[in-house]
């Protein structure tokens, strides 16, 4: 079953991201706003920057003068994406490699070869579409 089931099966397209000119504050607003860990940092074309997590923006707003002139790419740290045929158990695996609780999900054009940020998924994601999963299974 964790073989068997892809990303993009559950993935979140709508997860949170911010270009890498965001203003710290902005970014905490958005940040207190999703269910999920991080925040990716990504380009107008789609290039990912990183992922911003809780914890560093938590960090980050203890520092002096953070709130006015840190900007997500400050903070953006880099992460191995995934992509959207990757399985249950290869996220899992890459979530608990990097210490993270969410990864981003690049797809490739097929025509440039770009890769481009589709969306977030979780360690929450994740268990909820393996429990569905088993739950149908059953």
């Amino acid at each position: 079953l964790m073989h068997r089931l892809h990303v993009n099966a559950f993935l979140d397209p709508n997860g949170a991201r911010v270009t890498p000119a965001t203003h710290v504050l902005e970014l905490s607003l958005i940040a207190s706003r999703t269910p999920q860990d991080a925040v990716a940092v990504v380009e107008e074309d789609g290039t990912l920057v990183g992922l911003v997590t809780r914890r560093a923006l938590r960090t980050a707003l203890q520092q002096r003068d953070a709130d006015t002139v840190l900007l997500a790419e400050d903070l953006a740290e880099p992460v191995t994406p995934l992509a959207p045929e990757a399985s249950l158990a290869e996220a899992l695996r890459a979530l608990n490699a990097g210490g993270l609780d969410a990864l981003p999900v690049m797809e490739r054009d097929p025509r440039t070869g770009a890769a481009r940020f589709i969306g977030l998924v979780g360690r929450a994601d994740i268990l909820a579409m393996y429990e569905r999963e088993l739950e149908h299974a059953v």
